[in-house]
Formats: C-alpha cells, sequence, structure tokens
C-alpha cells in the first residue's frame, strides 16, 4: 500500500512491525523503490510507503519538476512488484493536484467510491472523469496513459429508490466511452 495522502490515515490505521525510515517523499524525489522506503506491518504481506509530507510540500515539488507527475510510474514499474506484491494500493486523498496526477498515472486502473446519489455521480463523471482525461491526455505521448476508472457505489440504502438511483448511476457510468464503470 502506498499512502499518498497529505493526511495519512493509511499510515496510522495498522500496527508497525518495522518502520522503514523514509517514505513517499523520498518514494519520489528518488524515483525508486528501497527498503528504506518500505514499512512493514503487523498484519503478514501488507506493507505501506507512508505518507511523510505533513506541511504538504510534495505536490509543488512534483509541479514545478519535469517529470515529476511520473517518478511514482516508473518507480513502481522499476520494482517489477508482481514479483513482490499482488496488488499495491495507492490511497490518495478526494482532491485534485499534482500529487493525485501522479497516482493516477501510476496506476493500472483506478476505483473511486461514489454515493448512490445522482447528483454526485454526475459531477463525478462529469467533473472528475471527463476533466481528469482531458488534463492527463498528453501524458500518454509520454507513456504514461490514464488507466480505466471503476465506480463502487457505497452507502447504498436498502430502499427501492437507492436501488433505482444505484441503477441509473450505472447506466450513466455505461455510456461514458467505456473509461468510466
Amino acid at each position: 500500500m502506498i499512502d499518498a495522502d497529505p493526511q495519512p490515515t493509511a499510515s496510522t490505521y495498522f500496527p508497525f512491525a518495522k518502520t522503514a525510515p523514509f517514505g513517499l517523499t523520498k518514494l519520489i524525489h528518488d524515483a525508486a523503490v528501497t527498503s528504506d522506503v518500505i514499512s512493514h506491518t503487523e498484519i503478514e504481506n501488507l506493507d505501506i510507503v507512508i505518507s511523510d509530507d505533513p506541511q504538504a510540500k510534495l505536490p509543488d515539488w512534483i509541479l514545478h519538476t519535469a517529470d515529476g507527475r511520473v517518478r511514482l510510474k516508473y518507480a513502481l514499474q522499476d520494482l517489477a512488484l508482481e514479483d513482490f506484491y499482488d496488488v499495491v494500493l495507492i490511497d490518495t486523498q478526494g482532491a485534485i493536484g499534482p500529487l493525485q496526477d501522479a497516482a493516477v498515472l501510476a496506476a493500472k486502473f483506478l476505483i473511486s467510491p461514489v454515493p448512490p446519489e445522482m447528483l454526485s455521480a454526475r459531477e463525478f463523471l462529469r467533473g472528475t472523469v471527463e476533466e481528469l482525461y482531458k488534463r492527463l491526455q498528453p501524458m500518454e505521448r509520454l507513456g504514461a496513459p490514464m488507466g480505466p476508472i471503476k465506480a463502487v457505489i457505497y452507502k447504498q440504502a436498502r430502499t427501492a429508490d437507492a436501488k433505482m438511483v444505484s441503477e441509473a448511476i450505472r447506466d450513466e457510468y455505461l455510456r461514458s466511452d467505456g473509461r468510466c464503470l
């Protein structure tokens, strides 16, 4: 797991067996995954690259570094993660910014929670998804294509109205050119 959220909830949720001396900042600055950025939790096979940027300086560094947005992608590719991990989950803040862009470009696909409310779903699809694709589309020419986005409907009440709204959200996503399901 990589905690790429300035509010390091994932970094504090699990008890650690061994805490690495560095975390996300060094990972992105050096563009290399090394043992000094991987902390081991007490849960077998769950390792974390902790969020270590309490002053939130990393987004500015990414923004002002020529290859800042693709460093995480190439650091993870160089590691040959499939030899070590079945899945790497990158937890981000639910906002737009250079750090989130770096996580999006490093991911094979994205999962975003969406409440079963039509206005939230439309804003997610038209605002978040469309704007994200527009902003990051040029990165494809630099070898960093954006993967598909998968929406997970959460907080669904067990009512006929909630079911109807969820079905409408699914239909809307299916009409979004296959970019978001």
